[in-house]
């Protein structure tokens, strides 16, 4: 955080709070929840297979403290990494520490119901 000759600053960095870091089979439409931070009028969330953040497969603004993954493109059973940086009129705060997970392989979890003809009738 830093403060300019106004006496105004930008925010702090938020706090990540889901998906954990180096969680497991998360889900390519989880929910990502970080905490509201005091003054924040936006937040910046980045997504990356980099831990250096090079190439990104997410920069996105909100001004909420959460983004549904569904509205972006994720691979399943891949390694990202991800952090958030709240602004407000003074300009961009620190970022938030960089946590990593992994998109769940595949339809893991998702059961098919029998159809008419697999049914027997003795």
């Amino acid at each position: 955080m830093y403060n300019n000759t106004s006496g105004y600053s930008a925010p702090d960095p938020p706090s990540l709070l889901s998906p954990y870091n180096n969680s497991t089979y998360v889900s390519i439409y989880h929910n990502i929840d970080w905490s509201n931070v005091q003054y924040a009028d936006s937040y910046n969330l980045q997504i990356s297979r980099s831990l250096t953040f090079d190439t990104l497969e997410l920069n996105t603004n909100t001004t909420t403290s959460n983004f549904q993954l569904g509205t972006c493109t994720l691979n399943r059973g891949r390694v990202y990494y991800w952090r958030v940086c709240a602004a407000n009129f003074v300009g961009k705060g620190a970022w938030s520490q960089t946590w990593k997970f992994t998109t769940l392989n595949s339809f893991t979890g998702w059961t098919q119901q029998p159809g008419p003809d697999t049914l027997n009738n003795n």
